[in-house]
């Protein structure tokens, strides 16, 4: 195996390790009943955050967007703005087992995992301070953490032939932290 199957490969392999000690991670977080170690939720945030850049470069779209919002809830915590309650921990070891999932669809194949999009809202939701994750279904927010508005154009618009139109409306935050809007 050499070049980009490599790669992959190794990228698995990591993704492996990175599950592994972001469990151990989770388990000892849960497990405190006071705020969890700072250096445990910095190393669960790592593992997310290295998960969801091998992803994108191999072009894994679910995985990066189920990371990301992941990386948001654990980001908030780094920062003391979310606490880890029971309520918060249980969401946050069953997006460990959404992850793991995605990780194995992204290397065996398969379908994506049934509770992935609940869990997203989930997330969605701690990250957004508790609001409705289903404010505007198929439209993010201005404030979201993704900085794309996806808009269902009707089948007769005669822009989109094939109904789907993507606008892209980048933030300041979308620039600071360095994303490429022509890339996209």
């Amino acid at each position: 195996m050499t070049g980009p199957d490599s790669l992959r490969a190794t990228f698995f392999e990591e993704c492996e390790d990175l599950l592994s000690r972001m469990g151990e991670g989770l388990s000892r977080m849960s497990a405190t009943r006071e705020r969890a170690d700072i250096e445990t939720v910095h190393d669960v945030f790592r593992a997310v955050h290295s998960i969801k850049g091998g992803a994108g470069a191999f072009g894994l779209s679910s995985l990066v967007a189920f990371a990301h919002v992941f990386e948001t809830v654990l980001d908030l915590m780094r920062s003391g703005k979310l606490a880890t309650e029971r309520g918060t921990m249980q969401t946050l070891l069953r997006a460990y087992d959404v992850l793991s999932d995605l990780v194995s669809v992204a290397r065996d194949g398969g379908a994506e995992p049934a509770n992935m999009n609940a869990l997203l809202a989930e997330l969605d939701a701690l990250a957004d301070g508790g609001a409705d994750p289903g404010e505007k279904p198929g439209k993010t927010s201005t404030s979201s953490r993704f900085p794309l508005d996806i808009l269902d154009v009707p089948q007769t618009s005669p822009e989109v032939p094939d109904g789907y139109a993507v606008a892209l409306t980048p933030g300041a935050a979308f620039y600071a932290k360095g994303h490429e809007p022509a890339a996209l």
